[in-house]
């Protein structure tokens, strides 16, 4: 540990903000993390590692750096995924606000500092500009646009455009813990991508955003973290929609839909633009996924005009019980019963054939 952080835990008048950094298997990052953090220039921190059952050593730097500095707080678990550790380390919290952390990622020394005066009575959440760090790729790139925001410095009232706009991801932000507890919110365990309904629900319980264009969260860029498995074609991706399914059932539950005009416009946008956002050999079973959710939605009928919902193929109920009973092609006629074909008119060859349940009982040539 750097001799020049101050690891003297103390409690005062500041504020306390729970600093929440979850681990698995990120020893060669580790130490960097843990010193951007232990060496704040806010000391009034408590720092809550959650070691996700790690097999490369991480478990045994967590324990050293927390014999230095009882800020820290170290919880083991066996392997259960980001969001069961980000759980756990809710349920540990004691601090005024929230801040979370990603075990390879750094923050600036005067990151705590820097924010918590914003921080004020009418602002719920606090939202940062990161600085992306890694080899100079496309996808780091666009990751660096995603994570810069174009507004200028200051209070923004939230609307149903603004919450989805507002990055994904749980770091880069400064959370009231007391809206956290008061609605109980948690991320959905044992997926991929739990960042985003989390970040929807937590958004539509506030009324302003604090938008600070600064870069003190730096995000070290991984091909083999789950973020990068996009590229890579992780048929866990797919996971996306069925997150967008279980934050349209929460929405609806908490009567938000109506709150937050909107709001199921910008769920569906969200629904339809994943799939071109996937891999191209992802593609045919992300249409499939994401048919499936627009549908449980009710999309399908709410937005039946938007093209490219029209572009997934779905059929009416009108056009579905007709097919019970009539089906053309360009030579045969079918007329049916719950789907059964009883009789069929087939053109052949300029002949013309009637049949009954299969049996021929008239023939037309053209003469």
């Amino acid at each position: 540990m750097n001799s020049n952080c101050h690891t003297d835990f103390f409690i005062n008048n500041d504020p306390l903000i729970s600093i929440i950094v979850p681990v698995y298997n990120a020893a060669p990052y580790l130490r960097k993390c843990l010193d951007s953090i232990c060496c704040q220039t806010y000391q009034n921190i408590e720092i809550i590692c959650v070691n996700d059952g790690s097999t490369d050593g991480s478990n045994k730097i967590l324990e050293e750096y927390a014999a230095k500095d009882q800020r820290i707080t170290v919880l083991h678990q066996k392997n259960s995924g980001p969001s069961v550790a980000r759980n756990a380390a809710l349920d540990t919290a004691r601090g005024e606000f929230i801040m979370g952390v990603d075990s390879d990622d750094y923050l600036l020394q005067t990151t705590c500092e820097q924010l918590l005066p914003l921080m004020t009575d009418e602002v719920d959440v606090l939202v940062m500009n990161a600085q992306m760090e890694g080899p100079p790729t496309k996808r780091l790139k666009h990751l660096q646009d995603y994570y810069t925001m174009k507004n200028p410095a200051g209070i923004y009232e939230l609307n149903s455009t603004l919450i989805f706009k507002i990055t994904n991801s749980f770091w880069g932000k400064l959370y009231r813990r007391s809206i956290i507890e008061k609605h109980h919110l948690r991320f959905r365990s044992g997926v991929w991508y739990e960042d985003f309904p989390y970040k929807i629900m937590y958004l539509c319980y506030c009324k302003n955003v604090y938008m600070y264009p600064h870069a003190l969260y730096h995000r070290i860029i991984r091909d083999d973290s789950i973020t990068g498995q996009v590229e890579h074609g992780a048929v866990k991706v797919l996971e996306r929609y069925s997150n967008c399914y279980e934050l349209y059932k929460f929405l609806s539950r908490n009567d938000m839909l109506k709150q937050w005009p909107g709001i199921d416009q910008a769920l569906c946008n969200t629904m339809l633009r994943i799939t071109g956002e996937l891999n191209t050999e992802l593609r045919p079973l992300s249409v499939r996924f994401c048919r499936k959710y627009i549908k449980k939605c009710g999309f399908h009928i709410q937005f039946a005009n938007d093209p490219r919902i029209k572009a997934l193929g779905f059929k009416t109920l009108q056009q579905r019980v007709r097919e019970l009973f009539y089906k053309r092609k360009d030579k045969k006629q079918s007329f049916r019963i719950l789907g059964v074909p009883v009789m069929t008119i087939n053109k052949k060859n300029g002949t013309k054939k009637w049949k009954i349940l299969g049996v021929t009982i008239y023939k037309k040539s053209k003469s």
